[in-house]
């Protein structure tokens, strides 16, 4: 009997699926996949730090490309915005000012292939990438935007792993947004109007609050909230993980998951 165009389709997708699955699977138990499993890498003894400093007049976006690095966003009692990075021969940033944005991408120039996005946490490259510190005045109170950008197959940027990104101790935002493709660790922070995070994975706040709303997004991640209040709302979504709560305050709370929210 001759099958219809939707009926193609949906043998098309299956075989395409386990076909996949199959593959996965291969690459899992084979030596490349416990490679990418278990990464082994080592120092560089050519490792130098360097800062990078700009006024922070006219700043409100970071963009940041990295590779398995943690990135940390911490006050400072200086005036200045710091970066605090490693290079070497094969490792560098190109980071710019353009307009309020500042832009950080990460190169590798001893790797010349691609990362494979399916296997996102390993690390195909030989050498440590130390971690990324961004340093903020402690008095600033403008608004400040964090956010990845990886390219894709079709485009010039490098896929990359994006490490973890750790902000903690800004007290004065106006308003903060944290869009990662990674994990978000976001602790000590306040805010006198909105706070957004969106990651791929999980999200974890701690002492947390904002004068108006606080809204969360995880792709597959969980979200864990730790002494988390905002006066207005409280807008907690996770497509594919759990919500686990430890003591949250607001006039109006959504608490969204497949799953049952947990209280710890």
């Amino acid at each position: 009997m001759k099958k219809t165009f939707l009926e193609k389709i949906k043998n098309f997708s299956l075989a395409f699926v386990a076909t996949e699955l199959l593959a996965v699977s291969f690459l899992a138990a084979s030596p490349l996949g416990a490679a990418f499993n278990n990464p082994s890498k080592v120092s560089r003894d050519d490792n130098e730090q360097k800062i990078y400093t700009n006024d922070l007049t006219g700043i409100s976006s970071i963009s940041i490309n990295t590779n398995n690095t943690n990135v940390n966003i911490v006050p400072s009692k200086l005036n200045k915005f710091k970066i605090y990075y490693m290079e070497n021969a094969d490792e560098k940033y190109d980071i710019s000012k353009n307009q309020n944005q500042i832009s950080i991408i990460y190169r590798n120039n001893s790797y010349k292939g691609i990362d494979i996005p399916i296997l996102k946490g390993g690390n195909p490259h030989k050498y440590k990438n130390n971690d990324l510190t961004i340093e903020i005045p402690e008095s600033y109170s403008g608004d400040l935007n964090f956010f990845s950008e990886s390219g894709n197959l079709f485009d010039y940027k490098p896929l990359l792993f994006n490490g973890p990104v750790n902000v903690k101790g800004l007290r004065n935002l106006n308003n903060l947004n944290v869009d990662f493709s990674d994990i978000a660790n976001i602790e000590d922070i306040s805010c006198k109007n909105n706070i957004s995070i969106n990651t791929e994975q999980t999200c974890n706040l701690k002492n947390v609050f904002s004068e108006n709303l606080i809204k969360t997004n995880t792709v597959v991640g969980d979200i864990n909230l730790d002494s988390v209040s905002s006066k207005n709302l409280l807008d907690i979504r996770s497509a594919d993980g759990f919500i686990k709560i430890n003591g949250i305050h607001s006039d109006k709370i959504n608490l969204r998951s497949p799953f049952d929210i947990k209280k710890v």
